[in-house]
């Protein structure tokens, strides 16, 4: 699926040390599921298949934040999503555990 130019503005516009957690999920992202499509949702990215939401991200002042649909709780407290307030890609799980949550996801559609 074609990137979506909103999420491309998106990223461009978030805090330059939050676009390269966003560019990299994003790219896990399409690995995981080349047909995933793009979207804004509620003024974040999203990441769908077959209408199914699968993923999103989010850049806030001071950190990222990225969630992915796979059944395990959203928040333990910290930051949005599962992964807590991320300020460096190395803040990021490890590939595998992204693309296996994504995979997680697109089973449970």
């Amino acid at each position: 699926m074609p990137n979506d130019p909103r999420i491309d503005a998106y990223i461009e516009k978030s805090a330059e040390f939050s676009r390269p957690i966003l560019r990299h999920f994003r790219s896990l992202v399409h690995r995981a599921d080349p047909l995933a499509a793009e979207t804004i949702k509620w003024g974040m990215p999203f990441f769908a298949h077959d209408g199914t939401v699968l993923a999103m991200m989010a850049a806030f002042k001071a950190h990222a934040g990225i969630g992915i649909f796979d059944g395990t709780p959203m928040s333990g407290g910290e930051g949005m999503g599962q992964f807590g307030k991320l300020t460096h890609v190395d803040d990021l799980p490890e590939d595998g555990v992204v693309i296996a949550a994504i995979h997680a996801a697109l089973a449970m559609k």
